[in-house]
């Protein structure tokens, strides 16, 4: 009668202790028919768990580079013609006092005044430093972001999502804007730039 207790209900045991070298039993599940073995193991332990995190804050940083840098792409042009607007680059001449109190060109004008004189390549003027700037800028941002947000939500109080936010929102931020201010200025420089090329690189530009 002893082997009818395991074998009179018909369905095969879920779940074998089995005995590993004198520690304690490791549980090892055994599916049902059909089923998918999935064995529980307590080998990563923590080293696992800090691999685990950081190839999840690896995944943050080059998602929001990419992310960062295709955006910035798209709306290169728009950025090129808020500098241009920004230091009035839209006058023909330095010395040319009519031109200088004309009001500055609609957004169809001016789009069409940076090709006619310098081209349509030049609506991107400085893309690459600006590609180069988002993606550690991005990269940061998203990064601190990430990990303030979670080390916040361990250190405060319950209820305080706005300020958690806020605070993590603010850290990344700062963080991101003085790691790439270099960057920021060299970018200004070469799309301010309408005659002549004073600045014609990255690190000529920063050497100025």
């Amino acid at each position: 009668m002893a082997g009818e207790n395991n074998c009179s209900s018909g369905k095969p045991s879920s779940q074998h202790l089995q005995p590993s070298d004198g520690r304690e039993p490791a549980l090892t599940t055994v599916p049902a028919l059909g089923g998918t073995a999935t064995h529980t193991s307590t080998q990563d332990g923590p080293r696992g768990q800090q691999r685990q995190k950081f190839v999840e804050g690896l995944k943050y940083a080059a998602a929001g580079g990419v992310a960062g840098a295709f955006a910035k792409t798209c709306t290169a042009p728009l950025a090129r013609l808020t500098i241009l607007y920004q230091v009035q680059g839209f006058s023909f001449a330095a010395g040319d006092a009519a031109a200088a109190a004309r009001p500055p060109p609609n957004l169809r004008h001016a789009f069409l005044q940076v090709i006619q004189r310098e081209g349509v390549a030049a609506l991107w003027k400085g893309n690459l430093v600006t590609i180069l700037h988002r993606l550690p800028y991005s990269s940061i941002n998203f990064y601190t972001y990430e990990h303030t947000n979670k080390f916040l939500v361990k250190h405060l109080p319950p209820n305080t999502d706005f300020q958690r936010t806020l605070a993590a929102g603010a850290t990344s931020g700062l963080m991101a804007c003085t790691a790439a201010y270099p960057l920021d200025l060299v970018r200004t420089r070469l799309a301010a730039q309408t005659q002549g090329h004073y600045y014609t690189g990255i690190l000529p530009s920063l050497r100025r």
